[in-house]
């Protein structure tokens, strides 16, 4: 079943461990960061789908990480890493187009070395690490449902899942999640989560899981990075009440979804003049 035909149908409903990355996102399905486009606007998710999303040096980081802390077997087959990979230098120029000349991706060996740390931070935490290293433990699980609406509309949906172990021993199921942050103090990863909803991946996350093959899971754990030296290494469990809540946001947020897709109309954002008001915190503050 394909959603809005520009892509691959989903397949059937299941947890799928031996998918690619690239097979994975050509499947044209509902996934968290199409759920957060539509949450900002239906309009925002067609102009979303219309765009070709590029590497930052932040997601390229984050990429680098996620591969060297839990499939770094497979870093050197993907990427070269050279001294100088700046396009507008005749030997930066001559690196990449090398690189690219095997279907490799070419990196400067500051960020290989920021992210190879980065990585080994994770894999040496003392909870944290043992997860990487342990039997039975599953990385980059592709999972796809359907969700069916009061509308009747059947919306194909996805996720790809960066840590999925079946029986942690003393916690059960351990569906996990790899951020890299500036802060991963629990103040920062708090507002972290609220601003990047990260509770919303969390129950998309787990909700699927039980859709596609009826797993009950009991958590969601972030394994949060910093970016700067010492690259601190944190862990966090996302709380059931953020969850239960985001359960209801993605609900209204789906069938919003099935309305637009009935009807054929993508609203914008509401066309009269708001009141706008400081930030609770700022106004808490002034009181003071």
């Amino acid at each position: 079943m394909s959603l809005f035909g520009i892509g691959t149908p989903c397949p059937k409903p299941g947890i799928y461990f031996d998918m690619s990355a690239e097979d994975y996102h050509l499947v044209d399905a509902m996934s968290k960061s199409r759920l957060d486009a539509l949450h900002r606007s239906p309009a925002f998710l067609k102009s979303y789908l219309r765009q070709e999303h590029e590497d930052t040096p932040a997601t390229l980081l984050g990429s680098l990480v996620h591969l060297l802390a839990m499939e770094p077997h497979k870093f050197e087959g993907l990427y070269d890493v050279f001294e100088n990979t700046r396009r507008n230098t005749k030997a930066g120029k001559e690196n990449c187009d090398l690189s690219e000349n095997h279907k490799r991706t070419p990196i400067s060996r500051e960020i290989y070395e920021k992210a190879k740390d980065m990585a080994q931070s994770l894999r040496d935490h003392s909870y944290l690490g043992g997860v990487f290293s342990a039997s039975g433990t599953s990385f980059e699980v592709s999972v796809f449902w359907e969700v069916s609406l009061d509308c009747g509309a059947v919306i194909p949906c996805k996720a790809r899942i960066d840590i999925l172990h079946y029986d942690v021993p003393g916690f059960g199921t351990l569906v996990a999640d790899i951020k890299t942050c500036r802060d991963a103090r629990a103040h920062a990863m708090s507002k972290a989560m609220h601003e990047h909803r990260y509770h919303i991946q969390a129950a998309w996350y787990r909700n699927g899981l039980y859709r596609a093959e009826e797993l009950d899971t009991k958590q969601f754990t972030l394994f949060c990075v910093e970016n700067e030296a010492p690259y601190h290494a944190k862990g966090y469990n996302v709380s059931e009440a953020s969850q239960v809540s985001a359960l209801r946001e993605i609900k209204a947020d789906m069938e919003l979804l099935g309305d637009c897709i009935l009807k054929d109309e993508w609203p914008g954002y509401t066309e009269g003049i708001d009141e706008l008001e400081l930030p609770k915190w700022a106004r808490d503050k002034e009181e003071k």
